[in-house]
């Protein structure tokens, strides 16, 4: 069952099981993830029904116990550890972890962790939302790599007003969606051993991907 058994064989632990992690996390089980760990402390509410992987009956429920359910129902064999508490920087990780956040804090907390266990996390995937919200980044980091730690720690600023929703012209519904898919088309080339990018950014205005890699990404930067 699993896509990728040299690869995607590495565990998964996903901080945020809401907009982009529940999206994100039956895709994973879908392509052969057998082994997570879910922290995320909040419950569904009725607001997160339009634009996250829940239902109205799940409403009062933790999103990370529905997460727990749902992955289940797709392979009855996954290995679960589904922890309601808000990530902590004692918190064990390894394998592919997925920053799947809403503030920079957190992120700069998440990242503070990576970095002490790099050695131990084969992949570390962050998505946010930037300028305004009309943009989405994805970054795909080797916790090895000395350029893409130095990179993304670079791009950790503060929050001016807080996390802001996506707000295309039209539906919002299909910004996670077109995430989960940008997530899954980085880890499928990752799995294969093949190129893949650092950054990817979609514009949910212009419905428009950007891919970046390791060397134009330099040159891009030293140029602006």
């Amino acid at each position: 069952m699993t896509l990728y058994p040299d690869r995607l064989g590495y565990g998964v632990v996903c901080v945020g099981a809401g907009g982009i992690g529940s999206h994100v996390l039956p895709m994973l089980a879908r392509a052969g993830v057998t082994r997570f760990v879910l922290y995320d402390d909040d419950t569904v509410a009725d607001v997160n029904l339009q634009m996250q992987n829940f239902n109205a009956d799940e409403i009062g429920q933790h999103k990370v116990y529905v997460m727990e359910k749902r992955l289940r129902a797709i392979n009855p064999a996954v290995c679960i550890s589904a922890r309601p508490v808000r990530f902590g920087d004692s918190a064990a990780l390894d394998g592919i972890v997925v920053s799947a956040v809403d503030s920079m804090q957190s992120r700069t907390e998440i990242f503070d962790a990576v970095r002490q266990r790099r050695n131990t996390i084969a992949l570390f995937i962050d998505g946010r939302l930037t300028r305004s919200g009309d943009f989405i980044d994805l970054y795909f980091i080797d916790p090895k790599n000395g350029y893409d730690m130095q990179s993304y720690e670079s791009l950790l600023f503060g929050d001016p007003g807080g996390p802001q929703p996506p707000r295309p012209d039209s539906m919002t519904a299909h910004v996670p969606l077109v995430l989960a898919g940008l997530i899954g088309e980085v880890l499928a080339q990752w799995g294969a051993g093949r190129r893949h990018p650092w950054k990817v950014t979609y514009d949910g205005l212009a419905h428009h991907t950007e891919r970046y890699y390791a060397q134009a990404f330099s040159q891009l930067e030293a140029a602006s």
